[in-house]
């Protein structure tokens, strides 16, 4: 194991898991525990302070102190302030949480508050398929859409934090209303609640049908579903799927040719989907960008966890806290 003197403690709080870990600097989690997200304030506060708690008096049973908190969350955050502005339906109870300045009250150590599109994107600079990059965009495709803007190696936040949620481009002006308030957000189309959502109205049509398990309610189609019915050979469900990618791949190429990036990073649970996503992503935006960038899967399942855990060695400085070499 790694020195413990730079454990930290990391949170990954998302629309359907909330997730903890105690991470070293090399990466390693040295202990973890998941649950689903609940679905109030109070709950998911509960919730996170009991996990940091178990995590916490892990560490002191091996002996060892941690040295600060970093918490990659749903919602737009300011990150000066460690505050949870708001977030979308997926977190529908989850806004104006000074969620830094309660933690540092539960556990009394030093915390950080980000974007979990932010934080997946810090992952990959420090771990993943970034750390040779100065520049480039991460994408996360998982029950909605994140993701952050590495630009010299820093993540842009923008001044009101909202710099980097590529989920809420529009990619249909007339499109129908998003969560965030805009209309046509790629969200809508290429993410897993997206796809789930298109199919569920293609099924109450009579359009879609599933034949690898019984379906009694628009309810119980998932993205997940869907992925096996096309696997299966269903056409309209594997063009569902290939019109999500193509819809990202335009969204993409819109942000390619504002900010030049040197690779585009993606991950996420929605490319278990498998080719049927991948390719047409990928060529779309070969068809489409200005100048070729590479597309890459992100090698890391857990990049926002990661990310987390280094906005504490990033931003500790200040505490006393050195990043690792």
């Amino acid at each position: 194991m790694t020195d413990p003197d730079s454990w930290v403690l990391a949170v990954d709080l998302g629309g359907t898991r909330l997730r903890m870990a105690v991470v070293t600097p090399s990466g390693e989690f040295l202990y973890q525990e998941q649950h689903p997200t609940p679905k109030t304030r109070p709950d998911i506060l509960a919730q996170m302070w009991a996990l940091l708690d178990r995590a916490k008096d892990w560490a002191t049973a091996q002996g060892k102190g941690l040295r600060g908190i970093g918490i990659s969350t749903g919602g737009r955050v300011d990150f000066e302030r460690g505050e949870v502005v708001d977030a979308t339906a997926l977190l529908p109870d989850w806004r104006r949480v000074p969620l830094r300045d309660l933690t540092v009250r539960h556990l009394g150590l030093p915390t950080w508050v980000d974007n979990d599109g932010n934080c997946a994107a810090l992952g990959e600079l420090w771990f993943g398929a970034g750390r040779d990059c100065r520049h480039f965009l991460s994408v996360v495709v998982g029950t909605g859409i994140g993701g952050g803007v590495v630009l010299d190696r820093q993540v842009l936040r923008g001044v009101a934090g909202i710099a980097g949620e590529l989920g809420h481009i529009s990619v249909d002006y007339q499109g129908p209303v998003c969560t965030c308030g805009n209309w046509g957000c790629v969200e809508l189309f290429a993410s897993g609640s997206g796809l789930a959502n298109l199919a569920q109205t293609l099924w109450e049509a009579g359009v879609l049908q599933f034949t690898h398990k019984t379906i009694t309610s628009a309810t119980d189609i998932t993205a997940r579903e869907v992925g096996e019915a096309a696997r299966l050979g269903n056409p309209v469900a594997q063009d569902l799927i290939q019109r999500a990618g193509r819809i990202l791949g335009t969204a993409l190429t819109s942000l390619l040719h504002t900010l030049n990036p040197e690779r585009v990073i993606v991950g996420g649970t929605v490319l278990d989907l498998g080719e049927d996503y991948w390719q047409p992503l990928v060529s779309t935006v070969r068809s489409r960008a200005m100048a070729p960038v590479p597309l890459v899967r992100s090698p890391l399942r857990e990049a926002g966890l990661l990310g987390a855990a280094a906005l504490v060695w990033q931003n500790g400085v200040s505490a006393g806290i050195q990043p690792p070499q």
